[in-house]
């Protein structure tokens, strides 16, 4: 229970008291624009009702009341935050004080009730990147202080897997991941009052007790190794805790992993690193739970069952999850929820959450909200930015989810696979 719960906020009870239920300042005080306060009108298909449609109303203000005291108790893991790609084109006091043009802030974070995040660390894509065009990394001055990364990856919701340009070779994709990390740290080292690292579950709480956002390194591109053990290692070094598997050629062959590739999860196990499985293909998935003694990460995946989007998980990957003991991290980026018929929203969501939750057990789910874009790129409605979290909780408590299901889900279950995956890890020979 010690990952479930802050000590100084117990779980509140089922159903709040008579009177207002106390809102906590940093939950209470969103932007007026960041969330749909209610599910929006459903345009119905003819002939074919809409998922979610006909079950029940939209949560009640008592239920947003209730999400926003759990979440300040529980707060919030987020599997996924891309926030890192802006770093290069936004001053940090920005971030800091609040950036109407992000869908992520600090304001919109704390807001949120998130109390600890993975920032995704690959970097800028030749084919997408306007500013660059190529794989080459533009300057980033000195390395020590914060804005340093290079122009970033303008790719909205889902960070595409990256293969390195043969041209330009792996060294600029390593210096580029590099930047992203320098620049992470940077961000952290001078938002000391809103931000720490984390590397450790222990971290993570101490960050959270402290009333600071745990920042995870991760995920790295696997493709930004450059068929290195050693780079590996050296990214661990630096705070590194989940490396994306998608994408590299010794993780995208017929037999799921080369054998380099089966040393590389094994060489993650030794260090207490996760292997991040979204958007890679099943066979890599299946042979990386075949080869892996540790718990592994779909750092933003929804379920493929309910849409068929690639980089979703289909069922009997989440049974294997379950017995693995990983995680999945659903992720809210439209074209992983979408249902085909109505805009994405936030029940779409709720929708994926409860059928993870029935396949690989509520012990290994997760959420992902993948903010980190321009405020303009299309999001799933209810969700439009970090400070949307308690509308998700809502409608959650509104099906009837019981309090210690969603503790784990916020909170409990990502703690937990980083801590078994380091309880896991060998230490180095002296």
């Amino acid at each position: 229970m010690a990952d479930l719960q802050h000590p100084q906020h117990p779980i509140t009870p089922s159903r709040p008291t008579s009177g207002a239920s106390p809102v906590p300042r940093a939950l209470a005080s969103r932007p007026a624009h960041s969330c749909a306060p209610t599910a929006p009108p459903i345009s119905r298909t003819p002939g074919v009702p809409p998922r979610g449609a006909a079950e029940a109303p939209a949560p009640s203000s008592v239920d947003l009341a209730r999400a926003r005291v759990l979440l300040a108790a529980q707060l919030v893991v987020d599997g996924h935050n891309t926030l890192a790609q802006e770093l290069g084109r936004t001053p940090w006091q920005t971030l800091c004080d609040g950036e109407s043009t992000l869908d992520v802030d600090i304001p919109r974070i704390r807001a949120g009730g998130v109390g600890a995040q993975f920032w995704a660390l690959h970097p800028p894509d030749p084919e997408t990147d306007p500013e660059t065009g190529t794989a080459t990394a533009p300057e980033t001055g000195s390395g020590t202080g914060p804005g340093t990364a290079p122009a970033p990856d303008t790719t909205p919701g889902l960070v595409p897997a990256l293969v390195p340009d043969p041209e330009a070779g792996t060294d600029r994709l390593i210096s580029s991941t590099l930047d992203r990390i320098d620049a992470v740290r940077s961000l952290i080292t001078s938002c000391p009052e809103s931000l720490s690292l984390a590397r450790t579950a222990r971290e993570m709480a101490d960050a959270r007790d402290r009333g600071r956002v745990a920042s995870l390194l991760g995920p790295v591109a696997g493709a930004a190794l450059g068929d290195s053990l050693g780079t590996l290692r050296a990214y661990h070094a630096l705070g590194v805790r989940s490396v994306s598997l998608a994408g590299t050629h010794w993780a995208e062959v017929p037999d799921g992993l080369t054998a380099f590739g089966e040393e590389v999860i094994r060489e993650l196990n030794r260090l207490g690193v996760l292997a991040d499985l979204s958007g890679a293909a099943p066979a890599t998935m299946h042979r990386v739970l075949d080869v892996t003694s540790a718990p592994v990460m779909f750092s933003r995946s929804a379920a493929y069952a309910l849409t068929p989007h690639p980089a979703n998980v289909p069922d009997d990957l989440l049974r294997r999850l379950r017995a693995n003991g990983g995680v999945c991290m659903v992720g809210f980026a439209p074209e992983l929820v979408e249902n085909g018929h109505v805009p994405p929203a936030v029940r779409d969501v709720a929708d994926h959450l409860e059928h993870v939750r029935e396949v690989a057990g509520p012990e290994s789910v997760g959420i992902s909200g993948s903010y980190g874009s321009r405020a303009q790129v299309p999001h799933t409605v209810g969700l439009e930015d970090a400070s949307c979290y308690p509308h998700l909780i809502a409608e959650l408590l509104h099906r009837d989810w019981p309090e210690s299901d969603i503790a784990a889900l916020t909170w409990g279950n990502a703690v937990r696979v980083v801590r078994e995956a380091a309880d896991l890890a060998t230490p180095p020979p002296p």
